[in-house]
Order: structure tokens, then C-alpha cells, then sequence
């Protein structure tokens, strides 16, 4: 993986990057095999893997179709299972604060490894929060996926390219999952241990949900097809306020 000259990434960033990826040892994480700092020039040299990234074959009509629901429902498990392991780790709790599609690695099996940390926080084991103040990572846009679960169309965040055929209480879970993941308080959000369980278990009963911490009213039709905001890009250009006035929830890793 080559980071480009104007990714905005420093040599601090890169070097936390190295350090973090380099203690890292799970199947579902991708593992650091070497790294190259010259000058401006950044390189991660991870594990090969021969499917490339998760958003190839979201973002693609051509690919989509080897994401059969079944398939997708066993990279969320994996990813699940690494997140647990970051969170859980012996020597380190570590939140990555920029996952998306683009840092999910895919092995010849489907086999989801994360990767990309150049924007992880490391707490130390006896640290209750990091520094609130301010938000990093990737917006999500939890304000489509809130206003149709609320008004009772959640499937309409479904990818099309699945049809009919898919687990509807699966995806119903999945989605319910996500949007408890976003609650204000913590103490309403899961631990990556019960969305395990959750995710392998249909007895478990979830909580309900709250409208989610970063809910944002934007100028954006709040019946825009999911499909048209399923690209991940920010809703700053549609903010009706900035980024600093929204409330930053305590970053505890779950």
C-alpha cells in the first residue's frame, strides 16, 4: 500500500501506523509484513491478497454479484471478530476510527482482514477515555439508515444488486446493530463481544434505539434512495452548522 504525497498523513502518522499494525496478530486483521519511509515517500507492505479491498466489489456492478448475502454476513462476522480483538487485546485497547469498505482487505477466500491504521487511537489499559474533542474518521451517514429504520422502511437500505435474495431478520439485525453502535451514551452501545453473540445467536433480544449521536439535518432528501448515499463521501458541503457544534460522544472502545 503506497500513500500518496498529499494524503495528509505525516511521519508521526505513519510511524504510529507501523507501530500499532506491527503488535497486531488475528486472522481478521491484516498482517504488516514491512514498511518504507524515504523522504515524502510512505509504504505499508501488508500480507498479498488477491481480492484486493471490500469497496471493489461493493462499488462495482460487474463484482457485486459474488457478494451474495451469505457472503456479506460472514465479512461482517469477521470484522466483528477483529474489531472485538482491538478492543480487547491484552496489551492494548485500540479504537481504528476510520473504518470503511476501502480498509477491509479480502483474502482468495472472502476472508475480511482490516487494515489502515494511520488514524488509530491506542489506549492504555488503565485509561477510561482519550481526548474528546474533536472528530476524525470518515463521516457515516447513520442520518439515512436512522430517519428509515424510524419510519419503518429499513430494507430500503438494502443493496439492490441482492434482489430477494437474502436473510431479512439478518439484515434487519445488522442494521439495528449499526445504528446501536452510534448512540450518544456508551453505556447503550454494545460490546463487540455481545454483537458477536448477537450476530450467532436469533434468541438474543436487542435494545431499542434512540436517534443516533450524529444524526445530522441536512439539506438532503431524507428519501434520497440509499443507493445515492451508499458512496460514503462527507456531509460537510450539506451542514447546517459545523462539524464543531455537533456533540462528540466519549470514544470508549466496545
Amino acid at each position: 500500500m503506497r500513500l500518496w504525497r498529499k494524503s495528509g498523513q505525516d511521519a508521526e502518522q505513519f510511524k504510529n501506523e507501523v507501530l500499532v499494525a506491527a503488535k497486531l496478530q488475528h486472522k481478521n486483521l491484516a498482517k504488516l509484513m514491512g514498511f518504507c519511509l524515504v523522504g515524502e515517500d510512505k509504504m505499508l507492505i501488508y500480507e498479498f491478497v488477491s481480492n484486493k479491498s471490500l469497496d471493489k466489489f461493493l462499488y462495482d456492478p460487474k463484482k457485486q454479484a459474488q457478494l451474495d448475502w451469505s457472503r456479506r454476513y460472514k465479512i461482517i462476522g469477521g470484522i466483528a471478530r477483529g474489531i472485538k480483538y482491538l478492543h480487547e487485546n491484552s496489551q492494548l485497547k485500540i479504537i481504528h476510527h476510520d473504518l470503511k469498505a476501502s480498509s477491509i482487505l479480502l483474502d482468495a477466500k472472502m476472508n475480511p482482514k482490516i487494515s489502515d491504521f494511520g488514524m488509530a487511537r491506542i489506549l492504555e489499559v488503565d485509561q477510561s477515555q482519550g481526548d474528546t474533542s474533536k472528530i476524525v474518521g470518515t463521516y457515516a451517514i447513520w442520518s439515512a439508515a436512522w430517519i428509515r429504520w424510524r419510519d419503518g422502511r429499513p430494507l430500503e437500505l438494502l443493496d439492490p444488486a441482492l434482489g430477494d435474495s437474502y436473510s431479512r431478520e439478518e439484515v434487519l439485525r445488522c442494521i439495528q446493530i449499526g445504528l446501536l453502535c452510534v448512540q450518544k451514551d456508551a453505556a447503550d452501545r454494545p460490546t463487540m463481544a455481545s454483537i458477536l453473540h448477537t450476530l450467532n445467536s436469533y434468541s438474543v433480544t436487542l435494545e431499542s434505539i434512540e436517534q443516533p449521536a450524529f444524526f445530522l439535518l441536512t439539506k438532503a432528501d431524507p428519501n434520497m434512495p440509499a443507493k445515492d448515499m451508499a458512496s460514503g463521501q462527507s456531509l460537510s458541503m450539506s451542514m447546517p452548522w459545523s462539524i464543531d457544534e455537533v456533540s462528540v460522544p466519549e470514544p470508549h472502545p466496545r
